[in-house]
């Protein structure tokens, strides 16, 4: 039958389908393997009917385990790549363009001149229980990369897409890359129970896992239960610009450090286009993950210049971020959540029931800026303690600051609308020794600040007394500092009362 053939070749290229059909019943294979050529497996322009499929025959662990949370994990067993190795391909190991419905099962890919795997316009794409490590030789090589990162309309992976029970570790640079820019949508992008990792010594090591939708594109990505490791940059990163749009859920994975000369080690999302901005809108759920030994940020969601249009609507939420007595767990350089609107846009946003240990300057970091935007943000239920004592860090919990400059890059003074509202329980918002209060909030130029059950007093929005009595009112034990500017050009800045700020969908 079908399922038990098998291909194997040295420096020839096992499997190459160009400009011809695949059947619907597609082409099933056991095995397939090679060894030095230019291309293990090609697949180029064949059509919407049928795809190729690699079973292997056996059940174990190709591809690892990761169970529990934080994870444990198993390392992979190549024993078990059943479904064949493509090993020292002087290009790409697997080049996939133009084609459709690629299931790879118990697979070994490695050390490629090239991508591991790499495709274009490709359509239904799943790896299950592989293993794809030590691929590329350059910058902009990848152990997986559907978009090509030197494109600049990039034409990845569309349909359905998924990573299940495998390990991608040791790209030259990053170690998978999906990015579109137009097209039909990634309805689905499921990475489930899979390691993310580099080694410590690769000073060109960069993102684990990154997503990016540029254009037109609309991508849904869903990533749970993984685990990521010394991986330079970003453990993960989901970027858009110009109308990209995204739906994200990273749900219950496990982030810890381990490389030497690290820039990131926790992961953002973002979107930012010159201006007149990003016009596109992104809606994420960050819930439930473990990270440990970031650099600069834990998690950061950062709307970054945008247009009006431009929306951005998420929730952070039940993350655990740092340990209690490690030092530095949470940050070595910076925050353990950060929060940035900028431009013309609207960010609204749940930051809630998270616990922060450890972190190296301020807790949660809120920045409003560059613009005339909408900042919704709602903080509440979090436990922020044991920040650094470090002479250069160990401040705020909480620090909020709106409006930054006057000329922006709107050439106007900053003017955002924020809604804000911050509670917690005794005890649990607790800064640093080199602290202006636990909580910070600053309001400058021409940006107001509502805080929903807030009254000025006589009117007055500039009482910052006032707000100071307020804010350590819903958070018993935290002491609060606040600062107002009162910009003669306008009567709608300062501090005001109101309803209920906006939430998250």
């Amino acid at each position: 039958s079908a399922v038990v053939n098998t291909l194997a070749t040295t420096t020839g290229t096992a499997l190459n389908v160009s400009s011809t059909t695949i059947g619907a019943n597609g082409l099933n294979f056991r095995s397939i393997a090679a060894n030095g050529a230019t291309n293990g497996i090609v697949l180029n322009t064949t059509g919407a009917s049928g795809g190729l499929t690699v079973t292997g025959n056996s059940a174990g662990l190709c591809g690892g385990q990761v169970t529990g949370f934080p994870a444990a994990v198993t390392a992979p067993n190549s024993a078990d790549c059943t479904g064949g190795t493509i090993q020292s391909t002087t290009g790409t190991g697997i080049l996939l363009a133009t084609t459709n419905s690629v299931s790879l099962t118990r697979m070994w890919v490695k050390n490629s001149g090239g991508d591991g795997i790499g495709g274009t316009g490709v359509t239904n794409f799943s790896l299950i229980s592989s293993l794809v490590e030590s691929n590329g030789n350059a910058v902009n090589e990848a152990n997986i990369d559907f978009g090509d990162l030197t494109d600049t309309t990039p034409d990845g992976l569309h349909g359905t897409g998924a990573i299940t029970n495998s390990t991608i570790r040791n790209a030259f640079e990053n170690n998978v890359v999906v990015r579109n820019s137009a097209g039909a949508a990634l309805t689905s992008f499921n990475v489930t129970g899979s390691q993310f990792t580099n080694q410590s010594s690769n000073a060109s090591s960069d993102d684990g896992l990154r997503i990016e939708a540029t254009g037109t594109a609309n991508m849904t990505a869903n990533v749970t239960g993984n685990y990521f490791a010394a991986n330079r940059g970003d453990h993960f990163q989901a970027d858009a610009a110009n109308t990209g749009t995204m739906n994200v859920t990273f749900k219950t994975n496990t982030l810890v450090g381990g490389h030497a000369t690290a820039l990131g080690q926790g992961m953002t999302v973002n979107a930012a286009t010159a201006v007149p901005g990003y016009a596109g809108r992104i809606d994420y759920d960050i819930d439930g993950n473990s990270i440990n030994d970031a650099v600069l940020v834990g998690i950061q969601v950062n709307l970054g210049t945008s247009s009006n249009a431009a929306v951005f609507d998420g929730f952070v939420r039940n993350n655990l971020i740092g340990t209690s007595g490690d030092l530095l767990s949470c940050s070595s350089q910076g925050f353990g959540i950060a929060v940035d609107a900028h431009g013309n846009g609207t960010h609204t946003l749940a930051v809630t029931n998270n616990t922060l240990r450890n972190c190296f300057d301020r807790g949660i970091q809120v920045l409003a800026n560059d613009g005339s935007g909408v900042l919704n943000l709602t903080i509440t239920g979090n436990s922020i303690k044991e920040m650094s004592t470090d002479v250069n860090g160990g401040r705020e919990a909480i620090n909020v600051v709106v409006g930054a400059a006057d000329p922006n890059i709107f050439g106007v003074p900053d003017a955002h609308a924020v809604c804000l509202t911050i509670t917690s329980a005794s005890g649990e918002t607790v800064g640093g020794p080199q602290k202006n209060g636990d909580i910070r909030v600053r309001q400058r130029f021409r940006t107001s600040i509502v805080l929903p059950g807030y009254t000025p007093p006589g009117g007055n929005h500039f009482d910052t007394a006032s707000v100071i009595t307020f804010i350590q009112g819903n958070n018993p034990g935290a002491t609060a500092t606040a600062t107002a500017n009162d910009d003669p050009g306008v009567t709608t800045d300062g501090f005001f009362g109101g309803a209920a700020c906006a939430q998250p969908s």
